[in-house]
């Protein structure tokens, strides 16, 4: 019985039924090889309420919180589990990495003995140990660096001087404004700018730092309130030396009535609603901040341009919505707070976003969505399973996060030299103007049934949509269509797609049962996450990478191999398969050289430790393996 099998039985159990210790210990550890480190805490609390003296359980439970970053917490824990059992070599080791984490070395080091001490050939102890060594040992060199340069420094008041670039304004009319800090002095910490008069209004102020000798740009918002010549004092304080000091700087400048404005003053947020000048064109109030601007999308409620971003000469995709009330740009706001805290390869980027001087968004730019891509390219049964995979992966990041998407469709998921990266995560949920193709904010014939009938919905509705896009991508067809909302609607919640497989006959039995199982009616009959459908799928792409890796190394094409050993090695990884993993990582050593091949033994024997561990591969890890894998193939060479 597989991992997954044993966790759906443990899960399916009524929770309301009698339970042992060890049952719910045993469940425990299932949530905590999914990373579901909350829901294992939880079961080892039940465990322990039967059993307060269970010493396994209280290691566990400091593991779990260890991984959700509460350190202090997690080494009580551990020595409970020491105080029941003294000789848990296993416990020892564990607080000595929590206390490793919050940089008591020493303290660290005497765990690690304790470990040696009773299990002398502990590997995973030595090793920590070394570790730990070598950090407190970097910190001491470090303290006496610092102390050396202490006793030579002078805490002379740096010098600072102030300049506004843009001294011509408009009454009533926000205007970004660059102000720049010359610091010949040492570093100044916490600095905030501010304009003390009532005639300015003032907008995103961030305290920032200026290193020595340098100078430092910000941009604000200035929104001057009378017209004419106008004195303006702005004040700077900041950290020096633990001292606060505060300079004033004066200028004069030209404010000038704003007669000739098309988009009326704008003193609030909620008092602006964008009209841009036509369907083709970015707002000015934006359009100065960007050259080459070019409109390229366009739906029912935003449009996206691509544009050179000034500043930086950076290519960024700009999207701000077509129309906006107030409710609607306080949902704009709340919505891309969750894409904001979304940073992953498999997800677009957003830069920056605000509702001054308009409501907008900054993003990455990609080349291309998957709609359009699959207009243009064929894609075979190998090349979309592995797109879904890589797509399942960002989508994984988001729902450990709590985050669902709830409209994927293929012009949301848009492609950047070839990895897929998942948009408009909530933006489309938003107010869209309605149409007989939207509904709710998600597009009907993507939508899951709970969708259409207004069930609960949680990470299995976007496993539903991600099987609409895979039966698409594989078959040209969609596996529910109709001519009206409701007919699409009742074709979802009551009909039987064809079999994937009928409309595309090089597709075999298992990949049509993946694509199936993800459009299951019942939630509870679908994948229960995105992990699991990873699983199903990494066993189905292996065998015909196995398959090309085996050709490869007959041919002596190791370029080949190199590539397929890369793919199988991120596949098992993506898939918190650590065994598999591990064999391609060593295969892939192969190919690497000097400082790669270093790199790639660290992070080989990093997916060992969690092995022996039972623990899940982290984000961190699959990334460090993506650009590894990446430089190989390229013939990177680092001698």
């Amino acid at each position: 019985m597989g991992l997954f099998d044993k966790v759906k039985n443990i899960f399916n159990k009524d929770e309301d039924t009698d339970e042992d210790a060890d049952t719910w210990y045993n469940k425990g550890n299932e949530y905590y090889e999914l990373g579901k480190y909350n829901e294992a805490i939880k079961c080892y609390d039940k465990a322990l309420q039967l059993n307060p003296n269970y010493a396994e359980v209280w290691n566990n439970k400091g593991a779990a919180l260890d991984d959700l970053g509460k350190y202090k917490e997690a080494i009580k824990c551990y020595d409970k589990a020491l105080q029941l059992n003294p000789n848990n070599a296993n416990a020892r080791n564990n607080k000595g990495l929590a206390l490793g984490d919050l940089g008591k070395y020493n303290e660290a080091i005497k765990c690690y003995d304790k470990a040696l001490e009773i299990d002398p050939n502990n590997e995973l102890a030595k090793n920590n140990k070394k570790i730990a060594q070598e950090k407190l040992n970097n910190l001491k060199e470090k303290s006496k660096t610092e102390n050396k340069s202490k006793t030579k420094m002078t805490y002379s008041k740096p010098e600072l001087s102030l300049n506004l670039g843009i001294k011509t304004f408009k009454i009533n009319s926000w205007k970004k404004v660059p102000i720049t800090i010359d610091n010949k002095g040492e570093e100044i910490k916490n600095v905030n700018i501010k304009i003390p008069d009532d005639d300015f209004d003032i907008r995103r102020l961030k305290q920032f730092n200026v290193e020595k000798n340098s100078s430092k740009t910000v941009e604000v918002y200035i929104n001057p309130k009378v017209s004419g010549e106008i004195p303006l004092d702005i004040d700077v304080e900041y950290d020096y030396n633990n001292k606060k000091y505060s300079e004033s700087y004066f200028f004069e400048i030209l404010v000038e009535e704003n007669n000739t404005s098309k988009f009326g003053d704008i003193k609030q947020p909620s008092d602006f609603t964008p009209r841009p000048l036509s369907t083709s064109s970015l707002p000015p109030e934006l359009a100065i901040n960007y050259n080459n601007i070019q409109l390229i999308g366009q739906g029912g409620f935003a449009r996206v341009f691509k544009a050179i971003r000034i500043k930086d000469n950076k290519p960024v995709a700009i999207k701000i919505p077509i129309s906006l009330d107030q409710n609607t740009g306080k949902s704009f706001i709340k919505e891309l707070e969750n894409w904001t805290n979304l940073n992953h390869q498999n997800i677009v980027k957003v830069y920056d976003y605000n509702i001054l001087p308009i409501p907008y968004f900054e993003m990455e730019l990609c080349n291309t969505d998957l709609n359009e891509y699959s207009k243009t390219k064929k894609l075979s049964i190998r090349e979309a399973s592995f797109l879904i995979f890589n797509t399942a992966e960002g989508l994984k990041y988001a729902h450990n996060k709590k985050i669902i998407h709830r409209d994927l469709k293929p012009h949301n998921i848009l492609l950047k030299d070839g990895i897929p990266k998942i948009s408009d995560w909530g933006l489309s949920r938003v107010v869209s103007q309605s149409t007989s193709t939207t509904r709710g904010g998600f597009t009907p014939y993507y939508a899951a049934p709970e969708q259409m009938n207004g069930g609960h919905k949680d990470e299995r509705t976007d496993i539903w949509q991600m099987g609409v896009i895979f039966y698409q991508l594989t078959t040209s067809n969609l596996p529910f269509n109709g001519d009206s909302l409701i007919e699409i609607g009742m074709n979802i919640t009551n009909k039987e797609p064809t079999q994937p497989k009928e409309l595309n006959p090089n597709m075999d039995n298992t990949l049509n049962n993946i694509i199936l199982k993800c459009l299951n009616k019942k939630p509870k009959d679908r994948y229960q996450s995105v992990l699991q459908l990873q699983r199903d799928l990494a066993n189905y792409l292996q065998i015909s990478f196995k398959e090309e890796l085996t050709k490869s190394i007959t041919k002596k094409d190791f370029s080949r191999s190199a590539f397929y050993c890369g793919d199988l090695a991120l596949l098992h990884l993506k898939s918190d398969n650590g065994v598999e993993a591990y064999k391609y990582l060593g295969d892939l050593e192969n190919y690497a050289n000097g400082d790669i091949k270093n790199d790639l033994t660290k992070l080989k024997e990093a997916v060992k430790y969690r092995v022996e561990n039972n623990i899940s591969i982290p984000y961190e890890i699959v990334a460090s393996a993506e650009l590894l894998s990446h430089k190989i193939k390229l013939g990177f060479k680092c001698d």
